[in-house]
């Protein structure tokens, strides 16, 4: 159940048709879910926003909830670290360094505390 309700609110964060609805859908639809994502949800959910992005950019200004979804995922799923590292270098997004940083310095955030944001 929790899995087909994961999966449901990442379509509809997909979905979404403006920028307006993609933060609205990022607040109401994922950062919700993140605890219970696991690695297969964080792949699924990486990868459909890069297809996407190739239709239109309605996600852009969602790079909030990717930053904690990485925060509060990458201790459990380390090994999902090679995913974002791939996610961030295809993504066609401007303003991206924040999460740049954060993956690139992956290692150091185990010793740091999350703050949401």
């Amino acid at each position: 159940m929790a899995k087909e309700i994961v999966k449901i609110n990442i379509d509809i964060f997909i979905d979404s048709g403006s920028y307006q609805s993609g933060r609205e859908n990022a607040e109401k639809h994922i950062r919700p879910i993140i605890q219970i994502m696991t690695d297969e949800d964080i792949k699924y959910l990486l990868e459909q926003i890069l297809e996407e992005q190739g239709k239109r950019c309605q996600l852009i200004d969602c790079q909030f909830v990717l930053k904690e979804l990485f925060q509060e995922t990458i201790n459990t799923y380390p090994h999902t670290l090679s995913l974002w590292k791939n996610f961030y270098e295809s993504l066609d997004w401007l303003r991206k360094e924040e999460l740049k940083q954060m993956i690139d310095n992956f290692p150091e955030l185990k010793q740091l505390k999350t703050e949401p944001f």
